[in-house]
């Protein structure tokens, strides 16, 4: 339309000599600026040679042409061609600046010419040079394309019509690529602002806000306008109101840096406290900003996250605090929640007790009942006494039992009691007190395997650039974080944001102060993963430095140490707590040594030096200290190792239970005794508790918020709880000790069966959902497997899913009123194309018209040909204002109610209304809607398209054959296509594709017709959501297919 609008003043040209009112200055006034335009451009073509394609088919022409050019110092190359396919080809092998053209060839004219410019998208300055036309003639020209035209007998504004042509496209080229570029990003920009999870708001100086991004109701709840005129310091927690009038004032004293903001509170919309994180730049002295950029995020999820952190810190503690000897933790459905390393030390060596092969996530009442069931009634008095705690029948269970092995007999003390306060789980504490040696040989061994495990291990390792402090991570590194090259580019910046909030100052510290000081290469560290997994890493890195002794680069690595970490405290722990200390005797020299927890068992002080005799005196009287005295004469005679339980009686004098453990080895021919010393008071005190913590599984199992059962590996059912009972009808006595799918046998087959067995198979948790149908619901299922079987917890979703599905209902309701939008916004396209391209020739004519009308010297007759003229231009508007309005009001009928059509009985109608036509015409018309009858949509609209059609097909049929209309619908990939086939004349597809559906497009005008119809065909499919498409050929008839969604 801007070309249009540049050039319409120019195609009045022809019109210059004659005498108009007011023409001749403005023309003169117009000529002299361009002429100055022209001086310019033609210096700069001066020293440019431009390519000039002249479509001309005489040679006299031509060379006239060519020597006005040269008479103007224009360098140029010119081609001359006069038919069709030279001027295609001089298009592409010429590569032309500007194209001269006559208007009429004898096989080819400029409209032409003009079409293969469209047509092949080039953009290239186009002048008609040639002999006289009439005004309408060079007005369509110009519609068309045309750049500028020239009479042939006044070449002499030839050259500037040339300069003006290259120069305006040059111009205009120069401002579409800068427009593009200044749109896409004003585009750019306000995604990044309107759609991030960040809100940005500028400040003046005071702090009141000037701006504000929509992003705001994303973090904060409120929109836009509400924060222009809010107090934000009326939003600020009232705690922290004090810090954020210190940070203002920090900020204002550092014009233009950034500085990371306050990290408060402040309120949503809603009503809730959100955590806030800012970065605040201070703008103000900026004259295109003059202001405060606070960009902030909500960081709730994060604070929270970080708090639930240390909330499970305060759980290691307690589990930690509360360690026996060896111990677990066990919630009230019997799921081992937490053990510590002595706990998992004590089930390998103890293979032969069922009930202490637990680990953490095994369910510790299943292993006691499965030996309950193979007869062990050992078995069964722990679990009554577990069971027995959690009852609150008893506060505490000791328990002491015997388990022979084939070689030795061996006694074990089981141990439990509450854990703190917490009153859905104990602590169950397990002790061997025969074979100590063979417990701490165990130990040792884990130990060493663990440094093993540790030098095999996989470590990450990384670089830093210390000028641009960018970091690049080995895979390895990528995998201790959790995260991926693809996700995630490290810089020291986003590395500091992984390091736990805590550590995050001192990491950074320690790598800058080992730029200076290269002695610093060492921390270890906690970090959170990607995933929101804690861990521990240890880092160690050397300075590089360049020929200059400067610091170019860091370069270390990083190893988990998680594991080895949680080892090392639950070893301290297990030592302490199980009040294990050694001892050391050099008896020929009277020499002793006892650790400090040897000397803390026997209640002297730390400087205490013990001696033969009162080492022996602290073991009562009588069987007491003749048994260790027995077993001290042995191992010196003949190094045989003991293993003792005996009483001492401490320095303070109280009665404590021992376990002294002793070998001796010869060294240098003389005989050093060495070994342990272990209170074991406790554990004598903790085998009732385990008993009682035993009773209370049953309660706690049938307790739980979620139904529960249990199966092993053949699916006999070996527990079954009351949720279950009441979620899925099947009561214990139906399910106990059967099998699953025998009691189940519908749900073989189905997703639950299919995860259950998935669950088995892979030694893998699966969660998932499934649709039980005997009642109506869905379940939410997790399943747990181990190796005697699987453990299944579920829960009822119905509602949720509900829930979900109005939801997704609400997203397809969205959906369609977006269409409805778009194809709005195309109706306002097409009323736009229609004012600029339809109602332009008739207002130009008439302007022109009622200018010769003003000069009186015209004769009367001539005068009424130009009255005549004009109201011919209005009756031509008036049709085109008609037709807009039937269009507009088409669109704006979108909101009629949809309504059940049937196919039939709509061309039954049609058929009816234009009866004494068909029998005119001897129209035939056949059906066929077997495949859908009935179609819910618009009814007038469908009428509408139907009626169009066939009057189309009826209208243009064969003069010699009466028209054949075929009707036929048929269901395609969840699609309705609706067919309408014809035997009339046909459309050349090849010439007239695109302007089928096009506004005012006939293709055969011996049929009275202003091309409507099918324009209104296809706009009104679209407004209905459909598509449609024509395969046609000249003589041989038409077919329109119609598509709708159903």
């Amino acid at each position: 339309m801007l070309s249009n609008r540049l050039v319409l003043p120019i195609s009045l040209r022809p019109l210059q000599n004659w005498d108009f009112t007011g023409w001749r200055s403005t023309m003169h006034q117009d000529n002299e600026h361009q002429l100055q335009f022209s001086n310019r451009a033609i210096k700069q073509l001066m020293n440019t040679t431009i390519n000039i394609l002249h479509l001309e088919d005489l040679p006299s022409d031509a060379l006239f042409v060519e020597k006005t050019l040269k008479k103007s110092n224009i360098a140029f190359r010119k081609l001359i061609v006069d038919t069709r396919d030279k001027f295609i080809t001089a298009l592409t092998a010429f590569s032309p600046d500007i194209i001269l053209s006559d208007h009429s060839l004898p096989s080819f004219n400029s409209i032409e010419a003009l079409k293969l410019l469209r047509e092949a998208n080039l953009n290239i300055p186009f002048i008609i040079v040639t002999a006289a036309m009439s005004d309408e003639a060079a007005v369509d020209l110009i519609v068309n394309g045309a750049d500028d035209y020239i009479i042939k007998d006044r070449l002499s504004r030839l050259p500037v019509a040339i300069t003006n042509a290259i120069e305006k496209f040059r111009l205009k080229k120069i401002h579409q690529t800068f427009l593009e570029t200044l749109i896409k990003s004003e585009k750019r920009y306000r995604a990044l602002i309107e759609h991030s999870a960040d809100g940005v708001v500028i400040l003046d100086q005071s702090g009141k806000p000037k701006y504000v991004s929509a992003s705001v109701k994303n973090v904060l709840g409120y929109e836009p306008n509400e924060v222009l005129n809010m107090d934000l310091f009326t939003l600020m927690h009232p705690d922290e109101i004090a810090d954020m009038t210190l940070m203002l004032k920090k900020i204002l004293n550092h014009p233009g840096k950034t500085i990371p903001g306050h990290t408060g509170r402040m309120l949503h919309k809603d009503g809730s406290w959100r955590w806030i994180e800012a970065t605040v730049t201070n703008l103000l002295d900026d004259p295109d900003i003059n202001g405060i950029i606070d960009n902030f995020r909500d960081v709730t999820e994060r604070v929270q996250g970080e708090q639930l952190l240390s909330e499970s810190g305060k759980f290691t503690n307690a589990i930690l605090s509360s360690l026996g000897s060896h111990i677990c933790v066990i919630d009230n459905t019997g799921v081992i929640v937490a053990v510590n390393k002595a706990w998992a030390d004590f089930g390998k060596t103890n293979g032969a007790v069922n009930l202490a092969r637990t680990s953490q996530g095994t369910n510790y009442f299943e292993i006691c009942e499965k030996a309950i069931l193979a007869g062990d009634l050992i078995a069964k008095q722990a679990l009554d006494g577990v069971l027995s705690v959690f009852n609150k029948d008893k506060p505490v269970f000791e328990m002491e039992y015997q388990c022979d092995s084939p070689e030795e007999k061996r006694w074990y003390v089981l141990h439990v009691m509450k854990f703190g306060e917490d009153q859905t789980k104990v602590v169950l504490s397990h002790q061997n007190i025969t074979e100590q040696k063979i417990a701490i040989q165990r130990l040792a061994q884990s130990e060493l395997s663990l440094k093993q495990a540790q030098s095999m291990a996989k470590i990450g390792s990384w670089e830093m650039d210390l000028q641009s402090f960018e970091l690049s991570w080995s895979e390895q590194a990528y995998r201790i974080f959790e995260t991926n090259y693809e996700q995630f580019t490290p810089t020291h910046r986003s590395f500091l944001a992984f390091c736990h909030p805590y550590d995050r100052v001192k990491v950074d510290r320690a790598l800058r102060d080992s730029v200076k000081d290269s002695s610093i290469d060492y921390i270890e560290h906690r970090i959170i993963t990607a995933s929101g997994t804690q861990k521990t890493v240890e880092q160690r890195w050397i300075v590089s430095k360049d020929d200059n002794g400067l610091p170019i680069s860091l370069m270390g690595t990083c190893q988990d140490i998680t594991e080895k970490k949680a080892l090392e405290r639950l070893l301290d722990k297990a030592t302490t707590m199980a009040r294990i200390g050694s001892y050391e005797v050099d008896l020929a020299n009277d020499l002793f040594f006892w650790s400090p927890m040897t000397k803390l068992i026997h209640e002297v002080d730390h400087d205490f030096i013990p001696t033969a005799k009162t080492a022996l005196d602290f073991y009562k009287p009588g069987l007491n200290r003749q048994k260790v005295q027995e077993a001290i004469d042995l191992v010196m005679k003949n190094q045989t190792p003991f293993d003792l339980e005996l009483q001492i009686v401490t320095a303070n004098g109280n009665d404590r239970w021992v376990r002294v453990i002793g070998e001796a080895e010869l060294v240098n021919e003389k005989c050093i005794l060495y070994g342990s010393f272990q209170d074991i008071d406790k554990i004598k005190e903790t085998e009732l508790e385990v008993l009682r913590a035993y009773e209370e599984k049953n309660v706690i199992l049938e307790s739980i918020g979620d139904a529960f059962f249990a199966v092993d590996k053949d699916w006999i059912v070996n527990y079954w709880n009351k949720e279950a009972n009441r979620l899925l009808h099947h009561t214990k006595e139906d399910v106990l000790n059967k099998n699953l799918w025998e009691v189940f046998p519908k749900s073989v087959g189905s997703e639950s069966y299919k995860k259950y067995n998935l669950a088995v198979q892979s030694k893998q948790i699966v969660h998932f959902e499934d649709y039980y149908p005997p009642m109506d619901s869905w379940l939410e299922v997790s399943a747990y497997p181990s190796s005697n079987g699987l453990s299944v917890f579920f829960k009822d979703i119905t509602a949720r899913k509900l829930a979900d599905k109005k939801l997704n209902d609400l997203n397809d309701k969205l959906r369609a009123h977006t269409n409805e939008l778009v194809i709005s916004n195309k109706g306002l396209e097409q009323f736009s194309y229609m004012v600029s391209h339809n109602l332009r020739a008739p207002v130009a004519n008439i302007i022109g018209l009622g200018g010769l009308l003003k000069d009186e010297t015209y004769p009367s007759d001539i005068r009424q040909e130009f009255l005549n003229g004009i109201l011919e231009n209005v009756q031509r508007l008036d049709d085109v204002i008609v037709d807009l309005n039937l269009i507009l009001q088409v669109k704006r009928q979108i909101s009629e109610k949809k309504e059940t059509v049937n196919l039939q009985i709509l061309v039954d109608t049609i058929q009816s209304s234009i009866k004494s036509l068909i029998v005119k015409e001897k129209a035939r018309i056949t059906t066929d809607f077997t495949a859908a009858d009935e179609f819910e949509t618009m009814k007038t609209y469908l009428h509408s398209i139907f009626y169009n059609l066939i009057l189309n097909s009826i209208k243009y049929r064969k003069a010699d054959t009466a028209p054949v209309i075929e009707i036929r619908s048929s269901l395609t990939a969840g699609k309705l296509i609706i067919s309408f086939k014809d035997n009339g004349l046909g459309i050349d597809l090849n010439k007239k594709a695109d302007q089928i559906f096009g506004l005012y497009k006939r293709f055969h005008h011996h049929v009275e017709g202003k091309g409507m119809g099918l324009f209104m065909v296809k706009t009104q499919v679209e407004m209905l959501g459909g598509t449609i498409s024509v395969n046609s050929e000249v003589n041989l008839g038409t077919t329109f297919l119609i598509e709708f969604n159903v």
